[in-house]
């Protein structure tokens, strides 16, 4: 009876999170913002009050403090003088998420979770090819010029694929040619998207990986890649020309504080930062309030953007608006993760670092559905304990 009812739990836990991933396009309508993940996030709350609240007491802490704060901020602190309870809300489903994965992960099995997410991915590779050769949308999404099955647009297609790929690169738990083959399907897939910035990232990591294990000869075929890198970033074109438009110019900018005020992606991105930090300056540092960069700052003329309407980034997004509480929760994330690192017999000692240096890099590829990318979520989170424990435990 205990095993069944363990099982039962595990199979509605698991379908939430699909619930989750198809976010987009299990509502009634695409304008609507009731869906069916979080139309059953408040039962997901009561359960965990009843059922794990030992386990999620540090989740409800941190809410009450995301709350106060956000709207202290939001309403006595910035110049827009409004809380935004509905953007808080997606504050509150990811630190949820958070501590979902945490919990049951630990509960159900670190294999049994990464089982879950291989086959997901592998689902939207799947559905990816499937939507090339058909070119039947997904209710409630816009078919785009390239695959974005059941996300609003194929940078978050891109993101949600990117920040796997890794995964199957330092798998041992199976068959590793049909690992890469399924990895390199992922990424062909990115390519045709035409999410440079997934691809990169997925780049670095591979190289890195290639580094840190052959030394000397990694060295050199890293070495390489730079200067592969550096040709093709030359002749593509993100918004910049050029490696320098692309990479050195923005840098000045955001150094300078001076938006270019023209549009295009690269530019865009660049500007959002700029006037978030500026933003951010007139705070002195508390934040503007969850939601108030999309809300209210984008929509200022004063820091308006020239095609975008949103942060295009997460780190600096959730910086800007909630200021030194997300800095210091960053600080206590780092030590957190630092802790279980010095507790687990690791195999490969940096590969975490350039993990999380690739999901930096493709989270910047992600657009409309920046906080609501929820696959892209659960696997960085679930990456914290995956990269820090001995991957033979998984056979």
């Amino acid at each position: 009876m205990i095993l069944n009812k363990k099982k039962i739990i595990r199979f509605i836990f698991f379908s939430i999170l699909v619930f989750s991933y198809l976010n987009a396009v299990l509502r009634v309508s695409p304008e609507s913002k009731f869906t069916l993940f979080r139309i059953l996030i408040p039962l997901i709350f009561i359960y965990t009050l009843f059922d794990s609240f030992y386990q999620f007491r540090k989740f409800y802490i941190i809410l009450l403090a995301l709350l106060i704060y956000g709207f202290i901020n939001s309403v006595f602190i910035s110049k827009w003088h409004s809380f935004n309870f509905a953007y808080f809300l997606h504050y509150a489903t990811l630190l949820l998420l958070f501590f979902l994965v945490k919990v049951y992960s630990n509960k159900f099995g670190f294999d049994v979770f990464y089982k879950h997410l291989k086959q997901f991915y592998i689902f939207m590779v799947f559905m990816g090819f499937i939507q090339i050769l058909t070119k039947i949308p997904w209710p409630n999404v816009e078919l785009r010029d390239s695959p974005n099955i059941f996300f609003s647009v194929e940078n978050d297609y891109a993101a949600a694929l990117g920040v796997f790929i890794p995964f199957l690169i330092i798998d041992k738990t199976g068959n590793k040619y049909i690992n890469w083959l399924i990895a390199f399907a992922g990424f062909y897939l990115i390519i045709i998207a035409e999410a440079r910035i997934a691809m990169i990232s997925i780049i670095f990591f591979l190289f890195l990986i290639l580094w840190d294990r052959f030394k000397i000869i990694g060295s050199m075929i890293f070495i390489l890649f730079l200067n592969i890198g550096y040709n093709v970033l030359n002749e593509i074109n993100l918004g910049g020309n050029n490696f320098f438009e692309l990479f050195i110019d923005p840098f000045n900018h955001i150094v300078n504080l001076e938006p270019y005020n023209i549009g295009g992606s690269i530019y865009d991105r660049t500007d959002a930062l700029i006037n978030g930090i500026i933003a951010y300056k007139e705070t002195f540092g508390f934040g503007i309030g969850p939601g108030n960069t999309s809300a209210n700052l984008f929509k200022d003329p004063e820091y308006h953007l020239a095609t975008a309407e949103s942060m295009h980034n997460f780190f600096a997004q959730v910086i800007v608006e909630y200021g030194w509480l997300m800095i210091v929760g960053f600080f206590f994330i780092f030590f957190y993760i630092k802790k279980i690192r010095s507790n687990a017999i690791l195999e490969n000692n940096n590969a975490f670092k350039y993990y999380i240096f690739s999901v930096i890099l493709t989270s910047l590829s992600q657009s409309e559905g920046l906080f609501s990318n929820y696959f892209f979520f659960v696997t960085v989170y679930f990456s914290i304990y995956y990269f820090n424990i001995k991957y033979t435990e998984f056979k």
